[in-house]
């Protein structure tokens, strides 16, 4: 393009290739791992933070585990990953999902149903921000 009197040129092809770069490797990557770090808290809140993870049949809180099953792509770049995090004892769902009605004299007191799911409805703004705080250092570092 002819350039007149009191116009610019500018080449982006240096920054569209870096932001390519950036969107299809080290934020996704960023994510990804922001994903798993962040279960892992949420398996620490649900063991240190009331209704606590039961003790009532065996070491349930010794059962935590967080892991990637699948990622989401589109047009090639890693946009989205699903991730499972729970305690993987047999009984774990069964003292999850308990009536609300039925007592029970937890072994550890503190204990109790919904021990997982009550984290992720407290605690969000928590687990939001420790995403984005790993997000920020992983994906914006040089």
């Amino acid at each position: 393009m002819a350039q007149g009197k009191g116009s610019i040129s500018f080449n982006a092809s240096s920054f569209l290739g870096g932001f390519k770069k950036f969107t299809n490797y080290k934020m996704p990557d960023a994510v990804a791992k922001a994903q798993f770090q962040t279960g892992w808290m949420v398996i620490r809140y649900a063991n240190t933070k009331k209704p606590y993870t039961p003790r009532e049949i065996g070491d349930l809180q010794s059962s935590g585990r967080v892991e990637v099953v699948s990622t989401s792509k589109i047009l090639g770049a890693i946009v989205a990953s699903d991730v499972i995090v729970g305690f993987n004892k047999e009984y774990a769902a069964k003292l999850h999902e308990m009536p609300k009605a039925r007592k029970v004299n937890w072994t550890l007191p503190g204990s109790g149903r919904k021990y997982l799911e009550t984290k992720l409805y407290h605690y969000k703004s928590d687990f939001m921000r420790f995403m984005a705080e790993i997000i920020s250092k992983l994906a914006f570092r040089k």
